[in-house]
């Protein structure tokens, strides 16, 4: 278990599992082999430990002989060549030990030695030697009359980065009185008191021969990577004295990844807008567009909605079962429905009266039935996906997600800065950045998502189909009705009632109030997709990447989106989608300011 220091720890501290078993004393070989050099020509000379080991337990009073082996460049021993020893101290100097020399030269074989002796003071010491141009090799020493421990540590890798990215692993060991890991800098640790060790892969196992028994250990392992060898998978395990009784100990560490820095993140969102569109159509907002693709589809619009005026069967929503009345004899009139809803242009032995409107509404500029085509082309392809750019920063654990623009389908980019929403950027609090899953928690935007389509539609379409704004379409319908001497409701009434027989004037109120109610219904696609408040909802995971291990995160490859949006009546839609790294995007083009009440 780690201490309460150790979860205090300033960097990322692992959860590490100790298991400290005793067993019978084992050997304190090293290990160490007589560090070969190749036979290749212009290497530089070398220096090995030759024994006892580069990791000693000394009990006061006790000598040895320490021994070190100096090599050419192709691994040929040098003869009669000065090697300097040094006895170095700590805090509390050497303790009374003391080396035999200070400047001894090699044999034959290319090895010199000089006797150390350990003097009566619990002390961590080191000696060095050093060899013309071959660097200095390092005994760490520990003097105690406490008696020793082999100490043997397993560091596991439980993070996310590739198999490739990792070159070696590093460990450091410190007496606990030295320091403790909630003082440690793994960028910067402390001076070697005790022997480093270096692992070429995870799950091997590193030796200390010998460790004073009975004290306490600061144990630092991180992995290095391969590109930059910054240590970019840290654990430090602050180990107790009793966890180290006079025999052997294991001790296996599991080793995390390190959190990242998350600079700035341009993102790219796509979010679905399949539910929201199914939303709509289970409410019948979709219903009044469907006849415009037709060849009469003005006339059948409006003589759905005239009919149902007429004929009073209580909602006046373009729906009616029983046509009565005037509202009968027009629908005798009307073209039979085919099976792809569009209704047929003759009635009888004549022009049907969805033909008569249209020829009349395009006389007074209704759009012609390709233009309509376009019109709704436009407007079924931005109810199929909602592109947004955004910014992701983290500052100090909190994450910002700043929307800023808004792209609904093959339209232009709406700017959300430039819009009275309130709430186009929202901070919560960050789980670590660590390579891998990074979760993002659930947050909230006023989106506005129906005045985001409206926008688009009366940019991409409606305004070069001369059909003026949205929220007022049943009214350019009648209005563009034209017979040559009246336009509007009185032109509608003087067609449709002149062919039943009945006053010319006979269907101008329910005109009127078709009118009106038309407007809403051909609104109501993009008015109900206006939630109250906080209308979408994410909630996302980004995979995170840092490839060339400068513990910055990478831009991000992939994210994906829980999102939902809620509607005008309350109701919460899905919209899941998908994230990724963009540039930053440019300016917008304008479109026609719309308000989002």
């Amino acid at each position: 278990m780690l201490t309460a220091r150790a979860r205090r720890f300033g960097w990322l501290v692992a959860a590490a599992l100790v298991v400290l078993a005793p067993f019978g004393l084992a050997g304190c070989g090293s290990g160490d082999d007589d560090g070969g050099v190749e036979d290749d020509a212009g290497l530089p000379p070398a220096l090995a430990i030759v024994a006892p080991g580069d990791s000693l337990g000394l009990a006061p009073g006790e000598r040895v002989a320490l021994r070190v082996r100096y090599t050419g460049g192709g691994g040929e021993p040098i003869a009669a060549a000065p090697v300097t020893w040094t006895l170095r101290g700590g805090d509390s100097g050497t303790g009374g030990s003391s080396i035999s020399t200070t400047t001894t030269a090699t044999d034959a074989a290319g090895e010199a030695e000089v006797e150390l002796v350990a003097g009566p003071e619990r002390v961590d010491i080191q000696v060095t030697a050093d060899a013309p141009n071959a660097g200095t090799a390092t005994f760490y020493v520990s003097v105690s009359a406490s008696g020793f421990a082999l100490f043997e540590v397993t560091p596991r890798y439980v993070g996310a980065r590739l198999p490739d990215e990792l070159a070696r692993v590093e460990l450091r060991l410190w007496g606990a009185a030295e320091v403790a890991c909630a003082d440690l800098d793994v960028d910067a640790p402390p001076p070697l008191t005790l022997a480093p060790r270096t692992l070429a892969t995870w799950d091997a196992t590193a030796v200390w021969p010998s460790v004073v028994a009975e004290e306490g250990y600061t144990l630092l392992v991180w992995g290095a990577h391969a590109a930059s060898g910054l240590p970019v998978s840290v654990s430090c395990v602050d180990v107790p004295a009793s966890a180290v009784p006079p025999a052997q100990a294991a001790l296996d560490v599991a080793v995390p990844d390190r959190a990242l820095v998350v600079a700035p993140q341009p993102v790219e969102t796509t979010l679905s807008l399949a539910g929201l569109d199914a939303a709509l159509d289970a409410r019948g907002a979709h219903r009044p567009w469907r006849p415009l693709g037709c060849e009469a589809g003005g006339g059948q619009l409006l003589l759905d909605w005239l009919v149902d005026a007429l004929s009073g069967d209580g909602a006046l929503d373009g729906v009616t079962a029983s046509p009565a009345g005037l509202g009968a004899a027009i629908a005798a009139r009307r073209g039979e429905i085919g099976a792809d809803g569009c209704r047929g242009l003759e009635a009888g032995t004549g022009p049907s009266l969805d033909l008569v409107l249209t020829s009349l509404a395009s006389a007074g500029g209704w759009p012609a039935p390709a233009t309509l085509g376009d019109v709704l082309a436009v407007r079924d392809d931005a109810m199929t996906a909602l592109t947004l750019t955004a910014t992701i920063t983290v500052d100090a654990g909190a994450v910002t997600h700043a929307l800023a623009t808004a792209t609904p389908g093959a339209t232009s980019p709406i700017d959300l800065s430039a819009s009275s929403r309130p709430v186009i950027a929202a901070t919560f609090v960050g789980a670590p950045a660590v390579p891998g899953a990074w979760p993002l928690a659930t947050h909230g935007f006023t989106l506005r998502a129906g005045s985001l389509l409206r926008q688009a539609h009366e940019g991409w379409a409606l305004s070069g189909a001369g059909l003026g704004t949205a929220d007022h379409l049943g009214s350019t319908l009648i209005d563009a009705v034209d017979d040559g001497d009246a336009r509007g409701c009185v032109a509608v009434s003087g067609a449709v009632c002149g062919a039943i027989d009945a006053p010319a004037t006979c269907a101008v109120a329910a005109c009127t109030a078709v009118a009106v109610a038309l407007d809403g219904a051909l609104a109501a696609w993009w008015r109900l997709a206006d939630g109250p408040g906080l209308d979408l909802s994410l909630a996302g995971t980004a995979t995170l990447a840092d490839r060339d291990g400068d513990l910055v995160a990478d831009p991000i490859e992939l994210g994906a989106w829980t999102g939902a949006l809620t509607l005008q009546d309350g109701a919460a839609v899905s919209a899941p989608g998908t994230f990724r790294a963009a540039d930053a995007p440019p300016p917008p083009p304008p479109l026609p300011p719309v308000p989002t009440d």
